[in-house]
């Protein structure tokens, strides 16, 4: 009965990746509960290391872009090529099967090239990121004993390494371009990755090939392909960040390389736009950052991978609301499972109201089990377990904590499983929701953190006796706190000991306040009591200076405003020191270049992360554009180069009809064109840029604004037949202006009949574009109505006027002759950039040239047949896929 019962329910509970693994019969209505264990399908997936997929890339993809940075681009053939050589280079060297080799290479295409290279040899790597400081990446490369580090000496100063380096800088050639073909096993070690440790030193995980193959390929949480173009912007030294990489290389996408080592999301919705960047990874916090700052890239993408903390749900509803297009999916893994474990993609229906973690990926299993390793029924609470193919072989070198995290699995005899810490249950949809740690690792802007490797940082500096870490706030917004209790007789400086620890943790192991405390607060058992740690005043970190200018008294105010700061930011204030982070200093660009207009990036931010230091550095060439304002005029107005353009086209050709812009708008119902005639002479008063004319003052072209209530337009009514309409209309917008003594807007109004009439406004392109129609239109319902009821309409006053604008950007540009000017650099660069064309295009032209151009225009209509279509869609998408 009971065999028959369990069958009748493992066949009534089949949602897909699940299935049941026992049953439980309870109380005396004999209750049923089912157990549930998640085991992803097991579609077919190669055996293969990530080379050599890669390679076979090569071999069907050629002359497709592999890769894309600002240093450079190239195909897979050359990547395969580059690859082969370095390879060979490194062999030569004494690197060999099962050795581990840095590669300290800013992000770029000789990183990707140094990553296949050193797998080609049968090694792994691991990442040694340029920002990180040296102490952390000594323990590095003492932690894997690297027998070499690849490293780019152009940016960086290596000397310090206690091992040999092969410099990418030195180009010495003459190394095959054909691959080693070295028998290289796919459970080989691919790459290890450093996590935080709660011992008090980082932990490095070794993955094999097989690990990351299980994760790029046979995986349905992306729709992998060669049509992809996904953005490498996570920090090398991430999981993720070898994700954005391989997934595109493995399966012949695009990969475009973010500059610099920190995610940049000016830089980020720059690339998105620029490359057509299709898929992306997101830390939860950049996400919603994004979400804030840079919503227009979400037009672009079609999928959007988040996670590595809990998703603000407000955002996700947003892009949700605002662009139902986008594929979201959650994706949940620690670094010991490669990347993800489970993942969730948003269906259609979801209105982003949960964010679970969805399912086990192919090959993979995972457990939710209680204190006795029991599996815990749906619904109930209990720790997460991982297994399958993408699980890290262990910790290196450290034998005992990798026995306490790698244990037995329970259900498959051989297999180990990974104990994650994270607090999870299963939904009834057979989906994951994650609860909580049930230790003290925490995530900070997506990376993991174990405040044991922190506390044991402070307790090395030299005074302090004791030390604890909290964290406070959500989001993207949690912040490390440490505290401290010195050693009796012994006065500590929180600022200096937080200088002296940046020595040896990167940033986001770095907590952003220290605060000493005479003891720590403790419980009754004598346990450090954490919810007693006193959250910290927000205090000004030195005695610095008040702001001395404008500028400087509003970049302190944004300071104050990104960091929630009451008190006044002096501008001797450290950023980073008032709490301040790398997703703060994003917010912080933002601000500032909304506030101030000024190009920053963040490089910036950290080179110079006080209010002074940064003025210092817009002052030194960066671009500042405070907004236009009304400003003095002098006698001699100039042209803006806009109409400076257009004033030379007219005087070179000669008056003609070319650039001018003709608007109509068809009027229905009884019309009063006396108002009309008014209110248009009202926003000719109104708008300067309408009532200029363009004279020469000693040779050189300027503005001459006519006084308002001086002029009035040229408006005349046309009585006309509907048939004879195009052609008159044609005729009149032929009308060629005397710039030097016309207004440059002119009226025809068309009466068809009583009822029916048709507005022309013909405005040169001197005084006008598209978008000027909005306001001018705006401006003449608002006068008509005024002059239709007998009054003088009441307009907003405009804060600007053209020529204002005009001035501004001539201020802002500076003098073309002054080289240090924008004007002069902008012109520089392009001259450059034109410097090799022909004066005239190379393509034969199909007829005859001209001498002067008539600058007509003609339809024509070709039909085509299917087969041709077919070629030029495949055309299209190849051009699209490139």
């Amino acid at each position: 009965l009971l065999d028959r019962l369990q069958l009748v329910l493992r066949a009534l509970v089949s949602e897909p990746g699940t299935r049941v693994s026992g049953l439980v019969l309870t109380g005396p209505a004999e209750r049923a509960e089912l157990l549930a264990l998640g085991t992803g399908a097991e579609p077919p997936t190669p055996e293969a290391t990530v080379h050599a997929l890669v390679a076979a890339q090569a071999l069907r993809c050629g002359q497709r872009p592999a890769v894309v940075s600002a240093d450079g681009e190239l195909t897979f053939a050359e990547l395969e090529a580059e690859a082969n050589a370095l390879a060979h280079r490194l062999l030569a060297a004494g690197v060999g099967t099962g050795a581990l080799v840095g590669i300290g290479v800013p992000r770029g295409v000789l990183l990707v090239v140094a990553v296949l290279a050193v797998l080609k040899t049968g090694a792994g790597y691991t990442m040694l990121d340029p920002d990180f400081p040296p102490g952390r990446l000594a323990e590095v490369v003492e932690a894997v004993e690297c027998p070499v580090v690849v490293v780019d000496s152009a940016g960086t100063d290596w000397s310090w390494l206690p091992v040999p380096v092969v410099d990418l800088a030195d180009s010495s050639g003459g190394w095959p371009l054909t691959d080693p073909d070295l028998a290289v096993d796919p459970g080989q070690v691919a790459c290890v990755m450093f996590t935080s440790g709660s011992t008090g030193k980082p932990k490095p995980i070794a993955l094999s090939h097989r690990a990351l193959v299980r994760t790029f390929v046979g995986q349905g949480y992306s729709s992998f392909g060669p049509d992809q173009v996904w953005l490498q912007s996570a920090p090398v030294s991430w999981d993720a960040g070898a994700m954005e990489l391989f997934a595109p290389l493995l399966h012949g996408g695009r990969c475009v390389l973010q500059p610099g080592q920190r995610p940049d999301p000016v830089r980020i919705a720059e690339l998105v736009q620029r490359h057509g960047v299709t898929t992306a990874w997101f830390s939860a916090g950049l996400f919603a950052v994004l979400v804030d700052l840079h919503p227009e890239i979400f037009r672009t993408l079609r999928e959007v991978l988040t996670g590595g903390d809990v998703s603000s749900l407000p955002h996700v509803r947003r892009v949700r609301r605002e662009f139902p297009d986008v594929q979201l999916v959650h994706g949940y893994g620690p670094v010991e499972s490669m990347v993800f474990a489970s993942s969730y993609r948003l269906a259609a229906a979801d209105d982003g109201s949960r964010m679970p973690i969805g399912g086990p990926l192919a090959r993979t299993r995972l457990y939710v089990l209680d204190g006795l390793m029991r599996l815990a029924p749906r619904g109930v609470t209990g720790e997460l377990y991982i297994g399958g193919a993408g699980l890290a072989d262990g910790y290196l070198g450290q034998p005992g904590v990798t026995a306490t995290r790698f244990v037995a699995d329970p259900f498959q005899d051989g297999e180990r499983i990974y104990r994650t810490g994270d607090l999870v249950r299963w939904l009834a949809d057979g989906n994951l929701e994650f609860l909580s740690r049930a230790d003290d690792q925490v995530k900070i802007r997506g990376f993991r953190v174990e405040p044991g490797e922190i506390v044991a940082a402070l307790g090395r500096l030299d005074g302090v006796r004791h030390a604890a870490v909290r964290v406070w706030g959500t989001g993207s917004d949690k912040r490390l706190v440490g505290y401290l209790v010195a050693e009796p007789g012994r006065q500590l400086d929180p600022l200096d000991l937080r200088h002296r620890l940046a020595g040896s943790l990167p940033d986001h192991l770095l907590p952003s306040q220290l605060v000493e405390l005479a003891e720590l607060p403790l419980t009754s058992t004598g346990k450090l009591d954490r919810r007693q740690l006193p959250e910290p005043a927000a205090v000004s970190v030195s005695a610095g200076r008040a702001p001395r200018n404008a500028t400087e008294q509003a970049l302190a105010a944004l300071f104050a405003g990104v960091l929630d700061r009451i008190d006044p930011v002096t501008i001797d204030d450290n950023f980073f020191d008032l709490g301040g982070h790398s997703l703060l200093a994003t917010r912080l660009i933002s601000a500032v270049r909304a506030g101030l207009g000024a190009d920053l990036d963040i490089r910036d931010i950290f080179a110079e992360p006080t209010v002074a230091g940064l003025v210092s550095r817009l002052q030194k060439g960066r671009i500042m554009r405070i907004d236009p304002s009304v400003i003095e005029r002098a006698d001699r107005l100039p042209l803006s180069y806009a109409q400076l353009r257009l004033w030379f086209l007219d005087k070179l050709e000669g008056p003609n009809s070319t650039y001018n812009v003709a608007h109509t708008i068809k009027l229905t119902g009884r019309l009063e064109v006396a108002a009309l005639r008014s209110a248009l002479t009202d926003v000719v008063d109104r708008h300067e840029a309408l009532r200029t004319v363009f004279t020469e003052v000693d040779g050189e072209p300027a503005q001459h604004v006519l006084p308002a209530g001086s002029v009035a337009p040229d408006f005349e009514v046309v009585p006309l037949a509907a048939d004879a309409l195009a052609e008159t209309a044609g005729t009149d917008a032929g009308h060629t202006f005397d710039l030097a003594t016309e207004l440059p807007i002119r009226a025809r109004l068309y009466r068809l009949s009583d009822r029916e009439h048709v507005l022309m406004l013909l405005i040169h392109h001197i005084a006008s574009d598209g978008w000027s129609l909005g306001p001018i239109m705006r401006d003449l319902s608002i006068g008509y109505r005024a002059r239709r009821g007998g009054q003088a309409p009441v307009y907003d006053e405009l804060p600007v006027q053209y020529a204002d604008y005009t001035l501004w950007q001539r201020e802002l540009l500076g003098d073309p002759d002054d080289e240090a000017s924008l004007a002069a650099r902008q012109l520089g660069f392009w001259k450059r950039q034109l410097a090799d064309l022909p004066e005239e295009c190379s393509v034969r032209p199909d007829r005859q040239r001209t001498e002067n151009s008539n600058q007509h225009g003609a339809f024509t209509t070709l039909m085509i047949g299917p087969e041709l279509h077919g070629r030029l869609l495949d055309v299209a998408r190849e051009f699209q896929a490139s």
